[in-house]
């Protein structure tokens, strides 16, 4: 039996990150990766009326891997990131097990 940590890692890919379940494939500058897309997640959070979502920005978790070798291996808030064509900024940056959580506010 693998160690906790590695069957966790593999429930990410293979639970979490599967396309059939919860997850979908979006655009990041030229590259495709595999993502989930959590917009109640953002109205909860940032509820002011939806003013969140009305800006059409995203709460996105990304699993780190998909994202190693790029120039978003390392998001940062006030990065710049073209998501599905569209310009954003980061505005919130977690890492949470091997997951990228990201607030993308859609620039005007």
């Amino acid at each position: 039996m693998g160690k906790l940590k590695d069957m966790f890692e593999q429930d990410i890919q293979n639970v979490f990150f599967n396309e059939d379940e919860f997850s979908g494939e979006h655009r990041l500058d030229d590259f495709i990766v595999n993502v989930i897309e959590d917009d109640e997640g953002l109205i909860c959070k940032y509820s002011a009326e939806f003013q969140a979502m009305a800006s059409g920005s995203h709460l996105l978790y990304v699993p780190k891997k998909e994202l190693e070798g790029t120039k978003y291996a390392n998001p940062v808030v006030n990065m710049a990131i073209i998501y599905d064509g569209g310009l954003y900024t980061v505005n919130e940056v977690k890492d949470v097990e091997g997951i990228w959580l990201l607030f993308l506010e859609k620039n005007s």
